[in-house]
This record gives C-alpha cells, sequence and structure tokens, in this order.
C-alpha cells in the first residue's frame, strides 16, 4: 500500500510539479521512448530501422532500365527461362518501346490481320515484314550463309541464279525465313528423290542394253566392247561418258568401225572415215602439226594409251595400203 501510494504520488508530482520536474518528467519520457516503454514508440523505432535496411538491399539489386529509359545489359538474362530467349524481346531497346509494343498488340485483339494492298505505303510494307518476320531485303533470308541451297543437292547442280528469283519472289510476298526454308528444304527433297530416280533407271537402261549386246556377241562381247570403245576414242568421243553410247545398237555400229580399222581386206577406193582415202587417213595422222583427235593422240597428247590405239590403227591402214598395191 505504502508503494502504490508512494507510486502515485510520483505520478502526481510529475503532473503538477514545478518546472524542474516537468523538466525531469520530459527527461524520464525521454528515456522511456528510448527504452522503447510504449508499443508505439518501439514499433515507430523498427520501422525507421527497417526501412533504411530495405532502402539498402534495394540500391545493392540491379536496376532493369537505365536513366534513359533502355534497358541495362542482360536485362534479358534475368527473365524466366521461357521468356528470355524470345526473338521479339530482343529487338525492344527500350521500356518506352515495351510499351508501345503492348499498346500496338493490345490494339490489334480482336481485329482481322491483313497484308498490305497494292497502294500500301513503304511504311505499311515495313511494318506487316516486321509483324510477320519478313526481312527487309530479299538477300536478309541468307543471314550469314553464302547460299540456301539444300544439302541434297550437288553444288555443280544448283540454279544460283534461279535461287536469288526465289527469294526475290518470296520476299516480294512476305514470307517469314522458317517459310523460305521450309520450302527450299522440300524442293531439295524432291530433287534428290527425283535424281535417285534416274540413275536408277539409267542403270536399269544400261543393264538391259548389255543384256542385248551379250545376246547377240556371245563369246565376242569383250573383244566387240573394245573395238567400239576404239572406234570412239578414234572419232574423238569419250566411251565412258558419252551418253549415245548408252544405246546398244550405238555400240554395236563402233564396233564394226572399230573391226574395220583393224581388218585389211580393204578394197582400192574405199574410203575409211569421211576425212577421205586410206592415203588421206595416213597423213591426216602422221601430220605432225595436223589438229584432228586422232593426230594429236597420235602424238601422245591424250597419254599414252590414246597414242598406242592412234599408233594401232596408223600399222592397220599402212597395212591395208601395202595389200592395195600388192593387188
Amino acid at each position: 500500500m505504502n508503494w502504490l501510494l508512494w507510486n502515485r504520488g510520483r505520478i502526481l508530482e510529475g503532473e503538477g510539479g514545478d518546472g524542474g520536474a516537468g523538466g525531469g518528467g520530459a527527461g524520464d519520457g525521454g528515456a522511456g521512448a528510448a527504452g522503447g516503454a510504449t508499443l508505439l514508440s518501439g514499433a515507430g523505432g523498427s520501422g525507421e530501422g527497417q526501412g533504411s535496411s530495405a532502402g539498402g538491399q534495394a540500391s545493392a539489386t540491379p536496376s532493369w532500365v537505365k536513366d534513359d529509359g533502355t534497358f541495362s545489359e542482360g536485362w534479358l538474362d534475368r527473365l524466366p527461362e521461357d521468356l528470355r530467349g524470345h526473338a521479339a524481346l530482343k529487338s525492344l531497346p527500350s521500356i518506352t518501346d515495351l510499351a508501345k509494343s503492348y499498346v500496338h498488340t493490345k490494339g490489334m485483339v480482336g481485329k482481322k490481320l491483313e497484308a498490305p494492298g497494292e497502294g500500301a505505303t513503304p511504311e505499311q510494307l515495313a511494318a506487316w515484314r516486321k509483324t510477320v518476320g519478313a526481312p527487309e531485303t530479299p538477300e536478309g533470308y541468307l543471314g550469314d550463309a553464302k547460299t540456301l541451297r539444300p544439302e541434297g543437292i550437288p553444288e555443280n547442280l544448283w540454279d544460283a541464279e534461279g535461287e536469288k528469283a526465289f527469294l526475290a519472289l518470296a520476299h516480294k510476298h512476305h514470307l517469314p525465313p522458317a517459310a523460305v526454308k521450309d520450302i527450299l528444304n522440300h524442293y531439295g527433297h524432291s530433287f534428290t528423290q527425283g535424281l535417285e530416280k534416274n540413275q536408277q533407271a539409267e542403270a536399269a537402261h544400261i543393264q538391259a542394253e548389255l543384256g542385248k549386246l551379250k545376246g547377240e556377241w556371245k563369246d565376242q562381247f569383250d573383244a566387240n566392247l573394245q573395238l567400239a570403245a576404239r572406234a570412239a576414242k578414234t572419232a574423238g568421243l569419250d566411251p565412258a561418258t558419252n551418253p549415245i553410247f548408252q544405246s546398244a545398237e550405238v555400240v554395236q555400229a563402233f564396233a564394226k568401225l572399230g573391226r574395220m580399222f583393224n581388218e585389211t581386206s580393204l578394197v582400192p577406193g574405199e574410203t575409211v572415215t569421211a576425212a577421205g582415202s586410206i592415203d588421206a587417213r595416213i597423213t591426216e595422222i602422221q601430220d605432225p602439226k595436223g589438229q584432228s583427235v586422232i593426230a594429236r593422240e597420235y602424238r601422245g597428247e591424250f597419254g599414252p594409251e590414246r597414242q598406242q590405239q592412234a599408233a594401232e590403227a596408223l600399222r592397220s591402214l599402212l597395212k591395208a595400203k601395202q595389200d592395195q598395191t600388192r593387188k
């Protein structure tokens, strides 16, 4: 009881005391506030401390946007993984552009997208190309590559001028790069399939024609093939690549021609080739300045094998001439 009365006196004393006591009371109040004597004073002090701490954390976090409104370096890397690699975001340099893009996109909701008509302005065409992802020029389809030739098509069979014309047409109709690539790949696939079918058909045709020759020549097949090849080379034709030798009839004709060079039963005045008589043919082969194929072969300009064949042809002609003289 005495303690309660004493404390009550202290309170009353603080309220009604002199200025000094009042000052002391103020001092006690100040000390109480500093020590967290009330719930509000403690909450106020804690709030200020937390605000300062939060401010310190915010200043340590990198800003998304620079002072001029452009995005900070690496801002895309801070996005979720499913967004950071999106091509549409890479074309937005600033927060202003992002806002414009968002407003434009929202404005397009519910509207039908239509390609610009014939009277479209360059600005409208450029905006449409940007919308569909088409490049600004036909060369833009190439990117860093020199050509979009599909892998299955050999370089010597690729039409570079045709590719340029196609890219110009694709740009005229604002095709996106992915569509252009798919179209060319489809063309390449069809081309290679057609090429394989042609090669298979050609191989089957060669086998069928060889079957005809084997049936006709039987055990003379190899010898007649050599005669035909020799006659072809004498005429300046490559028997391994010239397409006329895919015909059994043509090969048979050249085999007969080759046999004529080897036979010695030529009659007087018989012409070996359209170039003239046996004498003319001998002169043609032996002419050191002659530019005919067989004259050049005889000089060895096409290698030793063909030189030997030309020499054999010359010996046959000389023997035929000798036989004519005897008769």
